[in-house]
This record gives structure tokens, C-alpha cells and sequence, in this order.
């Protein structure tokens, strides 16, 4: 077995029925976090998502206990929460929205006798109402950290510290993705596919131990990992010769170089009304943004024909305090 080996391979099927797999090998698996073998932690991230490799792997190589939530149990806050409490779990992950279900439905006093570390993608927005999930904990040695990167980087490709207990007017929101990784540049390319000047919003680009690509996929693969002529010499030692084009838009702020995460660019969501084009996921995530943690999920849809609209479907958290009528009032400013 080498580094170039296969490690493992990540399939879907998106809605438009386009299949893919994205593969990755063992010499692309770097995880620097601090985790000893005495943490036992949770699986229950669904196989089919990139996470489910980060939480089995990060386990493997750190020789962690790793306890997996049953396929019934997998989405049931309370059950979780049990888990968590009887088997000792100290160390758990998820998206933002799978962590606050933890808290809403299930049963915080066995979260705050156990869970030392918690691991949050950063693809979905880090808000206030976790933040102060957190601090009610009252857990002072109780690690957040903000996780970004797609699946296509092997998982995660920066992290921060996210500093819940801090006053809550100091933290942004939503929380910065963070510093990149070892062994890894994230760069910011404008429209000609050339780094921009720190502060400047560009495309997301990920370079270093990233998936060797998607299996049998050319077409797939080919505007998506494309060779990165300023890789530095480490990388091209390692034959880490190619970056990926995540999609996503965002900026190195000017002070730190810490990576500011803003949403997609143009994907698969992109439609086109009375014109102009329009990308539903920006609708989505603005309204989200906007709600200022309020606000759990919105999904935008393309209806009507010939005459031609846009449908919004908005969740609130159980805690949001609003009644009916003020969330219609919240909502309507927040239109396109």
C-alpha cells in the first residue's frame, strides 16, 4: 500500500440525476486536530456526505473510540443525546443545523456533563443562536471549532476557534472560516483565474491534499480540478500539482488572511427569470444571513409557466420568539 492508494470514494446522485464519486487516497488524509485516544467519538453523519469521512477517519487516525448511531437513532436529538450521555461521547461533528437540533430537541444537561469538543462544517452559516447554545452550557473547556472545505478537499481545509464565551457583540457573524490547514492554499481567483489582492471577493479555489478527482467523471472532473501553475515546491514534491474550483465565493481578510466564506458563485441552482439570472442558493443563503440566526433553513424554487416566479419555503428555530404575523413582517424586506 502507498500514498497513492485509494482510501476511500464518496458517491451521490444529485437531483438533476448526474452520479459521481469522488475518490481519495491515503497520502491526501491530513487531520492536525487536537484529539488523543482517550476521546471517544460520535458517528452520525449519513455515509453518503463527506462528513461521515471525516468522523471515521479523524477516528481512525488518532486511534479514538468511535461509537455509530444506529440508522434509527440517526436524526433523533433526544436518542443522541442518550447516546452521547451512556457511552461517554466527548467528541462530536456536524453542520451548524444538525448541532442546534441537539440542543432544541434534545436534552442539553447530558451535552454539558460529557461533549469536550465540537466540530461544525463551515458550509452552513456558524450563527448567534449556536453561539449562545454554547455559552448556556457554561463549559469553559468546551472546544468549537468552524470547519470549511468541501468534500472535494478531502474534507476540511481550514478551521478556527470559534470563542463563544467572548462578548457577543465581538464575534462575527456568521463565524470566518478560518485559517488554512497545513499543507494547504486556498486562493482567490477573479474571473480570469488569477489571485486577487487580499479583501477582494474571488472565487474559492482549494490546492494541496485534495481528492484526486471524481471517478469515471471526466467531464465532471475537468473544469472542477484544473493544474495550479503557483503550487510551491512542497506540494509539487508530493505531486500535489492541482487545485479545485469550489464554487464558492469569498475573501482573505486584509488584517489576517483568516478565510471569510460569503456562499456560492454561479452552480446548479442558477436560473434564468424574465432575463436575468438568478442564483436560488444566494436568495437562500441572504435570508438566512439576514435572520440573523432566526432563521434554520430556506429553499428557494423556479415555478410557472409562461408567467414565471419565485417560491420561497422558510424555517424558523423553535426559539425564534416570533408570532405568524411578525415573521411575514420580518420576511417581506428580505425579498429579492
Amino acid at each position: 500500500m502507498s500514498n497513492a492508494s485509494a482510501s476511500h470514494t464518496v458517491g451521490d446522485r444529485s437531483a438533476f440525476a448526474i452520479s459521481w464519486g469522488i475518490a481519495g487516497s491515503h497520502g491526501r488524509l491530513h487531520f492536525i486536530w487536537d484529539v488523543n485516544n482517550c476521546e471517544v467519538m460520535l458517528q452520525q453523519s449519513p455515509y453518503g456526505l463527506g462528513f461521515s469521512v471525516f468522523e471515521i477517519y479523524l477516528a481512525l487516525l488518532t486511534v479514538v473510540t468511535l461509537y455509530i448511531v444506529s440508522r434509527e437513532d440517526r436524526g433523533d436529538a433526544p436518542a443522541v443525546t442518550n447516546i452521547i450521555a451512556k457511552e461517554g461521547i466527548t467528541v462530536t461533528c456536524g453542520v451548524p443545523s444538525e448541532i442546534m437540533s441537539l440542543f432544541q430537541y434534545g436534552d442539553c444537561d447530558l451535552l454539558r456533563k460529557s461533549v469536550r469538543m465540537m466540530m461544525v462544517s463551515g458550509r452552513e452559516p456558524f450563527g448567534i443562536l449556536l453561539v449562545q447554545e454554547l455559552r448556556a452550557l457554561g463549559r469553559d473547556d468546551l472546544k468549537a471549532m468552524n470547519i470549511y472545505g468541501p468534500t472535494e478537499a478531502t474534507i476540511s481545509a481550514s478551521y478556527l476557534d470559534v470563542r463563544y464565551n467572548d462578548d457577543p457583540g465581538l464575534l462575527e457573524q456568521p463565524a470566518p472560516a478560518g485559517y488554512s490547514m497545513p499543507s494547504y492554499s486556498i486562493y482567490i481567483l477573479d474571473e480570469n483565474m488569477k489571485p486577487v489582492l487580499a479583501g477582494i471577493q474571488g472565487h474559492i479555489a482549494i490546492a494541496g491534499p485534495i481528492s484526486s478527482g471524481y471517478v469515471n467523471n471526466s467531464e465532471l472532473q475537468k473544469p472542477r480540478f484544473v493544474p495550479n501553475p503557483i503550487a510551491p515546491f512542497e506540494s509539487k514534491e508530493r505531486e500535489w500539482n492541482a487545485m479545485y474550483l469550489s464554487g464558492d465565493c469569498g475573501y482573505l481578510r486584509s488584517s489576517d488572511g483568516v478565510l471569510i466564506f460569503q456562499g456560492r458563485i454561479a452552480g446548479d441552482t442558477q436560473v434564468k427569470l424574465r432575463g436575468f439570472r438568478i442564483e436560488l442558493q444566494d436568495i437562500e443563503s441572504n435570508i438566512v444571513a439576514a435572520a440573523n440566526g432566526t432563521v434554520a433553513r430556506a429553499i428557494c424554487s423556479h415555478r410557472g409557466n409562461p408567467s414565471e416566479f419565485l417560491v420561497t419555503h422558510v424555517t424558523f428555530f423553535p426559539r425564534h420568539g416570533l408570532s405568524r404575523g411578525e415573521q411575514v413582517d420580518f420576511l417581506l424586506p428580505q425579498r429579492p
